[in-house]
């Protein structure tokens, strides 16, 4: 009985395990142009274009059947996007195989209602693939124009097979303006076979303005934070000698500013990231303190600029098109810059090369770091770097410590 509980149990993980291995999240947009996010529940790398899709809602947890008729696109976010599309496409045969013992001299068509794989997207011009068990056929989707596709057969009669390569001269009618003083792309074009590779690589080569978005959001992208560091530092002896109590001084308040890269893993693991970041911001603080052997004040005053290098590795927890929320920790070296400490006793400025101050030397940190952004572009961030000594003295340690907030931008 035991064994056969295990069993059961075993089983109903697998299958869980599997179904969520298929869902990822994703939005779509619907008829009237409202970008609906939520998780898509069937993905799994589709070989052929899908006639439907499952979709359940951040909104309310309910599910939808996607189809042609109640969405626009649907995209799963850091891996594909999906077109829909209803219209004509052509059966005729591309490989010799699909013939039959018959001549085909013609092209031949029906309808379809089903969704596109977008393969290309510039400002322009989109590519997408329509793929099911008869053949592939290709799109260009101009903007504000219906998708028109690309015409390829091949035709088999008493002179034997013939390739039938329409797209060809359709793209030099639609691209005409991008190629009219470019040879190696008409060259191109008439050396551009119907394949997904193919095609893809044409238009990537179309010109500097033409880019892939769709690798551009799986790769990564600039980030700039702006904002104010608030700094607290205090006093404390590390030595017996040391005649002072613990003393902490002023909050301090800086600008702070970084500039950094999102690198996103890979597709399948988009939410996970590497930030390399170089920050700047600096801290002064003033204080006093009364020795307690000899009564004698002494006013203390530390200052000192600062860049840092910081490699962050992060996730976003929450991760759709119109919201982030993201955590990061970032490991790195803080470079202290134009360090300087000042002491007056009793009024007298102090001699401070007795203090072992070594405070030019590279420092390991490590800021933790939480941000919100909005739309995939602005936002809002905090982070808190933990104590480091603001320069290395025999009696007693500097620890320094910041907290730092503000608004993020990404392009």
């Amino acid at each position: 009985m035991i064994k056969l509980l295990a069993l059961c149990l075993s089983s109903l993980l697998c299958v869980t395990l599997a179904a969520q291995k298929n869902q990822y999240k994703g939005s779509y947009i619907s008829t009237n142009g409202d970008v609906v996010t939520g998780i898509v529940m069937n993905f799994s790398k589709w070989d052929q274009s899908p006639v439907k899709i499952l979709f359940k809602k951040d909104s309310d947890q309910s599910e939808i059947l996607l189809t042609p008729v109640n969405s626009r696109q649907v995209s799963i976010d850091g891996l594909e996007k999906y077109i829909a599309f209803t219209g004509t496409r052509a059966t005729s045969p591309t490989m010799l195989k699909s013939f039959g013992n018959e001549s085909d001299t013609t092209f031949r068509f029906d309808t379809a209602s089903i969704f596109l794989k977008e393969l290309f997207n510039s400002a322009g011009y989109k590519l997408a693939l329509f793929k099911d068990s008869k053949r592939e056929n290709f799109y260009v989707i101009q903007t504000d124009r219906q998708p028109e596709e690309l015409l390829f057969r091949v035709n088999t009669d008493q002179n034997g097979l013939t390739q039938i390569n329409s797209f060809r001269q359709q793209l030099l009618n639609m691209l005409a303006d991008s190629i009219a003083v470019n040879k190696k792309l008409m060259e191109q074009i008439a050396a551009t076979n119907y394949t997904e590779q193919d095609l893809t690589k044409l238009f990537q080569r179309l010109s500097p303005a033409i880019t892939n978005n769709n690798k551009k959001e799986q790769s990564g992208e600039f980030i700039i934070l702006g904002g104010a560091s608030f700094n607290s530092f205090k006093i404390t002896p590390q030595n017996t000698s040391y005649t002072f109590a613990n003393t902490d001084y002023n909050t301090s308040v800086s600008p702070v500013i970084a500039l950094g890269y999102m690198f996103y893993l890979n597709r399948r693991f988009s939410s996970i990231f590497l930030s390399p970041q170089i920050r700047y911001y600096y801290t002064k603080h003033s204080g006093t303190q009364i020795n307690q052997l000899t009564s004698a004040t002494h006013n203390n005053s530390f200052q000192s600029s600062f860049l840092n290098f910081s490699l962050f590795i992060g996730k976003n927890w929450i991760d759709n098109t119109k919201l982030k929320w993201y955590t990061s920790a970032g490991p790195g070296l803080n470079a202290q810059i134009n360090y300087k400490h000042t002491e007056y006793i009793d009024g007298t400025l102090e001699d401070k090369t007795i203090t072992d101050n070594e405070s030019s030397r590279l420092r390991t940190s490590v800021i933790f770091q939480t941000g919100i952004l909005m739309n995939n572009k602005y936002g809002g961030w905090i982070s808190y770097k933990i104590p480091q000594n603001l320069g290395y003295y025999t009696l007693f340690k500097t620890p320094l410590s910041s907290i730092q907030a503000g608004l993020e931008f990404r392009f």
